[in-house]
């Protein structure tokens, strides 16, 4: 089954073309011929999930994220043991104003950066939202109601990666909505929850599971289902600033900070410090199966290539040339300061804090609290053979249509006319890497 890398935009437009009564229900569609199983006692079911595409054609479904600020620092799950989680999880959620006055990303001239960061979150927010009111309709008209052989529902529960509410706190459940400035309700299950006030959309990225923990995958070099192939590791993250533009496209460098004045792998307990609260992103994100298990019916996706714009900590698929050239535009917007030199920077004793504060909750600038992730890092992660590698997959187009018409414009008249050309590729030459510093002492 082919993939197709789609953009926020067509996910509302083929939602619009299979609903034309503005309900959900027909985009999504699951194989039953292709369903995978975990060897655990506990068994976990994998069913691929498609999307019908403008042709008629089913694919699978890898959502483009192009320039999008993220809500959270990259974290592992607080109920996960150490260093034992399978991935390591970031938000997003809709920009707001309020957001966008504590970050780097400043207005200049006549180009309205925060009109177009805004506008962009609205967008890729509302694809999420489809993809999330799709899988729901999915799971009723057609998990739920499957009566062959393929699969077992051990649980009804439905788990999406979209968090509506939170729990109360213990000071909070004594108080009404009215002292509490919130809206609550009762759960299906009796439990008091407050609604939040924009919903969070949760992304996981894949962790190395043995040491040192690195963020990224192993990708099979031989033929699927080869077990004695030699396996490659991909890293997960790359440094924006660090990637290299030359006239035949760009040159691609994993993220790394500085311990001990050395440049190091990102790992499961330093992540966060790269991959932080309104950090500029672009990658693709993989929704390859729906996952039964006895925890419930849930859709994780998750991301295998995202390229990052780190922003100081405040108070493989394919990425075509055009979306870096957007990063381009917005990171040249951002403010510099001498306090950046010292942003991804740690040392042997701020590592072992950060080993214990990386299970804290999702820190304070997401707003919102964590979700109840009840024990889910004790399911297991989709086979290997089903994820479509970047390797693997067909280099699709490279001039893609860029999403957001105005920033192209923007980048047409502010980038080309005042950056240089682009230098020749040389595979002689290496790119130079440089490493920001920004203390770990920053407020979350």
């Amino acid at each position: 089954m082919t993939s197709k890398f789609f953009t926020a935009k067509e996910i509302i437009t083929l939602h619009e073309k299979y609903n034309r009564d503005g309900k959900y229900g027909n985009l999504f569609d699951i194989d039953v011929t292709k369903v995978a199983s975990s060897k655990s006692k506990t068994k976990c079911f994998y069913i691929p999930l498609l999307i019908n595409n403008f042709d008629g054609s089913k694919c699978k479904l890898k959502l483009k994220i192009i320039n999008q600020l993220l809500m959270s620092n990259a974290k592992v799950s607080p109920y996960a043991e150490e260093n034992k989680s399978k991935d390591v999880g970031i938000i997003y959620r809709e920009l707001t104003n309020e957001d966008l006055e504590k970050s780097d990303y400043q207005n200049t001239g006549m180009n309205n950066l925060h009109n177009s960061l805004i506008n962009s979150s609205k967008e890729f927010i509302k694809a999420n939202d489809i993809i999330c009111n799709e899988f729901k309709a999915l799971v009723e008209n057609k998990i739920c109601t499957y009566r062959g052989s393929a699969f077992q529902i051990k649980n009804k529960k439905l788990s999406s990666y979209r968090q509506e509410y939170r729990n109360l706190t213990n000071d909070e459940k004594s108080k009404t909505d009215e002292e509490l400035g919130l809206n609550t309700f009762e759960t299906p299950e009796g439990v008091r929850v407050a609604r939040l006030k924009n919903s969070l959309y949760r992304y996981k990225i894949p962790v190395e599971q043995d040491e040192p923990y690195r963020i990224g995958y192993y990708r099979s070099e031989g033929k699927s289902g080869d077990e004695n192939a030699k396996k490659k590791f991909e890293y997960a993250i790359y440094d924006y600033d660090n990637n290299k533009k030359t006239a035949n496209g760009w040159i691609k460098t994993p993220a790394k900070i500085l311990k001990n004045n050395k440049p190091t792998d990102l790992d499961i307990n330093t992540v966060g410090l790269f991959v932080s609260y309104l950090s500029l992103s672009t990658g693709i994100a993989s929704f390859d199966s729906v996952i039964l298990s006895s925890q419930g019916i849930s859709l994780k996706p998750k991301i295998y290539e995202l390229t990052v714009k780190h922003h100081k900590r405040a108070k493989k698929e394919y990425i075509a040339d055009d979306e870096y050239n957007s990063m381009e535009f917005i990171s040249q917007s951002m403010k510099k300061s001498d306090e950046d030199e010292n942003d991804l920077s740690i040392s042997n004793e701020d590592e072992e804090k950060l080993k214990s504060s990386t299970r804290n909750d999702m820190n304070s600038n997401s707003h919102e609290n964590d979700e109840d992730e009840t024990d889910e890092n004790t399911q297991i992660d989709e086979p290997d053979e089903n994820h479509d590698s970047p390797k693997q997959e067909s280099k699709v187009e490279k001039k893609e249509e860029l999403i957001n018409e105005e920033m192209e414009k923007k980048i047409t008249k502010t980038v080309a006319g005042s950056k240089s050309k682009p230098e020749k590729s040389n595979s002689k030459t290496k790119p130079k890497k440089t490493y920001k510093n920004v203390s770990d002492n920053e407020d979350n």
